[in-house]
């Protein structure tokens, strides 16, 4: 007999019989996309610059299933990302690495700057407030799945 973590063969079978794979797959992907919605319209966007909204864009979901698990998995390619979620600690001397000088629009005005010593960055957890909200539909729409293959 082989065992994947606490379940066995002889429970693979009862769980085709439930269709676990087929539920948790309907499930997520009915579910996956509304909460990636939700997370989209949540998600922080810059007013200016070239590349506002990246972090929003590369949002996306992944669905894993196997016997008894279900993963929905919510991701984002940005290098930022972790630190839009958790903020940062200011104080660091930011200097120019491929040009002589930083530069930015400060009101429509340009400005140049040899270093520029960054300030402390908010934590925006956005994915925990868009579920927080959604919570308490979703685990009910998932006790309704569970219910439905039992019956």
């Amino acid at each position: 007999m082989s065992m994947s973590g606490i379940y066995t063969e002889g429970d693979a079978a009862a769980f085709d019989r439930f269709r676990w794979t087929e539920l948790a797959t309907t499930f997520a992907d009915t579910w996956g996309p509304s909460i990636l919605t939700a997370l989209r319209m949540e998600a922080p966007v810059s007013a200016n610059g070239p590349d506002s909204g990246r972090l929003r864009d590369a949002l996306h979901f992944e669905r894993r299933t196997s016997i008894g698990l279900l993963s929905m998995i919510f991701t984002d390619d940005v290098p930022y990302f972790p630190y839009v979620i958790h903020g940062t600690t200011g104080g660091q001397t930011i200097v120019p690495v491929a040009a002589r000088a930083l530069h930015w629009t400060t009101g429509g005005t340009d400005v140049f700057a040899k270093s520029v010593i960054r300030g402390d960055t908010p934590a925006n957890d956005f994915p925990s407030r868009v579920w927080d909200r959604m919570a308490d539909v979703v685990m009910s729409a998932f006790r309704d799945t569970i219910r439905e293959g039992l019956a």
